[in-house]
């Protein structure tokens, strides 16, 4: 995590989808987020956090676009979200 002055931080989050081959669907990824993610940003003194996904389908879901709205409000980055994710991403 990299922290500056005004309480601003940057995380690495990668959900990892490997154990016991568990297809990822909207609501698996709407768990994930709403019970290990966001319980984990509550341990941390952040102010704003900028939430960035690519377009894959369980991600882009109306139910978890709406979701991390809540969560993040403008800033997430998305397809379908208030900053769209750049088509042909490398990343």
């Amino acid at each position: 995590m990299a922290t500056s002055t005004n309480k601003t931080a940057a995380f690495g989050v990668k959900l990892i989808h490997k154990c016991h081959n568990v297809t990822v669907n909207g609501d698996r990824y709407r768990a994930m987020i709403t019970n290990f993610f966001i319980p984990e940003l509550d341990n941390h003194d952040v102010q704003e956090l900028w939430f960035q996904q690519d377009g894959a389908t369980c991600y882009t879901a109306r139910a978890t676009i709406d979701l991390l709205k809540d969560t993040f409000g403008d800033r997430l980055i998305s397809r379908f979200g208030p900053v769209n994710w750049p088509p042909r991403s490398c990343d």
